[in-house]
């Protein structure tokens, strides 16, 4: 009986006749704390084994992965760990591409330097060898800062890594200092074309009043053409009009005939013309004529009947 009340009373106080026994909160937190573990110790894991792959590639030594007590800047790092720091930077960087650029040569530089330090027949070549090794190392560097300044803005030199402790650190860092350049190539993007569409809309206006200045120009012009022109036929209208009266009040002059013995115009002066021998002629006929006649026609004949009348009277 104290077994079947014991259980009724489980089963009243859980909502259930199952028979199972509720979990305990604190059971329930320690699952929770068991797949948080797991998931963490799963991205470690993955984590891990892209460093090993890295590694593998550019087959950097396993105590290399630490940095060194005297590698306080990106600099003084080694080429091979200079790669392997930037190959998980970004999506674009490619492990493959960074080996490509000069890690495969100054390998195959490496190996020939060993192998000819290690033969005996060789000795006088390994010096050469050895400034061939360090000229491929000094070109693969400057690739890798090429890549780096592109990546992150900024020389090896200027890149402090005192803080890291290996190269996930290193990693790490240069993914922010990547992020906050991002950020900057962006808004100067920005920056530069908010500033060109300011730029060719201060054009457009300009280019808008100069059109507006030569239209009123123009218009101003054609006014001035159109009141000259106005001014020039008013001008003539007045000229013809003057023509007009100066033509009315003209009047012909009379048809004087010639004399028939000088054959000149009678002059029609009452006195004698010696005086004005230079202006006039000096005839006799044309001036008893017009004496007598008061005509400025006629000559000799007439002035002689005229006389023959005078002498039979």
């Amino acid at each position: 009986m104290s077994s079947a009340h014991s259980r009724l009373a489980k089963a009243l106080s859980t909502g259930g006749f199952d028979g199972k026994e509720p979990e305990s909160s604190g059971r329930k937190k320690d699952k929770k704390k068991r797949k948080r573990s797991s998931s963490s110790s799963g991205g470690h894991t993955s984590q891990d084994e892209d460093y090993n792959d890295l590694m593998s590639i550019f087959a950097l030594p396993p105590k290399e992965f630490n940095r060194g007590a005297r590698q306080g800047r990106l600099d003084d790092l080694t080429c091979k760990q200079i790669a392997v720091s930037l190959s998980n930077v970004a999506p674009c960087v490619i492990a493959s591409d960074l080996l490509a650029i000069g890690g495969e040569y100054e390998a195959m530089m490496n190996e020939n330097c060993r192998r000819l330090r290690k033969s005996k027949d060789e000795k006088g070549k390994t010096d050469s060898v050895f400034e061939q090794v360090t000229a491929a190392t000094g070109c693969w560097r400057a690739r890798l800062g090429e890549v780096a300044q592109l990546l992150i803005g900024k020389n090896l030199t200027d890149v402090t890594i005192s803080n890291a402790k290996n190269l996930a650190d290193v990693t790490s860092l240069l993914k922010s200092l990547f992020k906050s350049h991002k950020r900057t190539r962006t808004s100067a993007r920005f920056e530069v074309e908010s500033m060109l569409a300011r730029v060719g809309r201060l054009l457009e206006e300009h280019e808008e009043k100069k059109d507006r200045s030569r239209e009123t120009h123009l218009d101003q012009r054609q006014a001035d053409l159109n009141d000259r022109e106005a001014d020039l036929d008013a001008r003539e209208k007045e000229l013809r009009k003057l023509e007009r009266e100066l033509l009315a009040q003209q009047t012909s002059r009379p048809y004087r005939a010639l004399c028939s013995t000088c054959g000149l115009h009678p002059c029609s002066r009452d006195h004698s013309c010696d005086a004005h021998k230079d202006g006039h002629h000096n005839c006799y006929w044309c001036h008893k004529e017009w004496k007598q006649t008061g005509f400025k026609s006629g000559g000799k004949a007439r002035g002689a009947a005229a006389e023959r009348g005078g002498k039979a009277s």
